[in-house]
């Protein structure tokens, strides 16, 4: 800038001397050299001019160097996105129902339902009104994780599947509405059909029809409500023909009223 300054400022006096010049011995030969000169100082303003641009130019896309702050910065930024992603994934993972040891005291766990499973029972005495060839009963504690009130029969049959099955099919079994008959299970029955608060704890149980007596008989627990897929297969326990017909001798002294 001080250069185009300089340059303007002798023009000026280029043009002043000429003024003088002309008023005293109108020279043509001075004229036409201060026209001359005049036309340099343009030409030399103009380059000024595309300097300067340039210069600022350069100066906007010049990369400004990072400093010390400025990686500790982008460390703690990258820091806390690992975290965030490290507690999603720790979430997702909470989230997954969990199950240990075999069906019999076996202990399922989501966000909205907890139960154990403390004991499988076979009765083979069936009632005069009841078309079934006996029932197999599971008793279970359940703790109602929710914010909700729930019914324990639903909530517990959501996530527990019977099925009977041979070489050639495999049928599922209806819970069954016979345990209030039965004097030792009469209270777990009761229990089952009461909408527990949030934060509740009972001690219920579910029922299945058993149909066929030559068949085997599956139990099973599933990682989500109303997937039937064997993916969803949480715990299995089979059952042999054999084995019910020793169960059934367990409790030949149980008799429904």
């Amino acid at each position: 800038m001080k250069k185009r300054f300089i340059l303007s400022g002798a023009l000026v006096c280029l043009l002043a001397l000429s003024a003088c010049g002309s008023s005293a011995t109108e020279d043509s030969a001075t004229t036409a050299k201060i026209d001359k000169l005049a036309k340099k100082v343009d030409a030399l303003e103009e380059t000024v001019d595309s300097l300067v641009e340039a210069q600022e130019e350069s100066e906007k896309t010049v990369t400004k160097p990072s400093t010390k702050k400025d990686d500790d910065e982008k460390t703690v930024a990258s820091s806390e996105e690992e975290k965030k992603t490290t507690d999603k994934k720790t979430e997702t993972k909470k989230e997954e129902p969990k199950a240990s040891g075999e069906l019999l005291n076996t202990t399922f766990e989501n966000d909205e339902i907890s139960f154990t499973i403390t004991a499988v029972d076979f009765l083979g005495n069936i009632g005069k009104y009841d078309d079934a060839a006996g029932h197999v009963v599971l008793s279970y504690t359940l703790v109602n994780n929710s914010d909700e009130k729930m019914e324990a029969w639903n909530e517990v049959g959501d996530y527990i599947d019977a099925t009977e099955e041979d070489d050639l099919s495999e049928d599922d079994l209806y819970t069954s509405y016979r345990l209030s008959y039965y004097e030792p299970f009469k209270d777990r029955y009761e229990n089952s059909q009461l909408n527990i608060k949030p934060g509740g704890t009972i001690d219920g149980a579910i029922a299945f029809e058993i149909k066929d007596l030559s068949k085997n008989l599956n139990i099973m627990v599933r990682k989500e409500a109303y997937n039937n897929s064997d993916k969803n297969i949480l715990v299995k326990k089979t059952y042999t023909p054999e084995e019910i017909a020793q169960e059934f001798e367990k409790t030949k002294d149980i008799l429904p009223d």
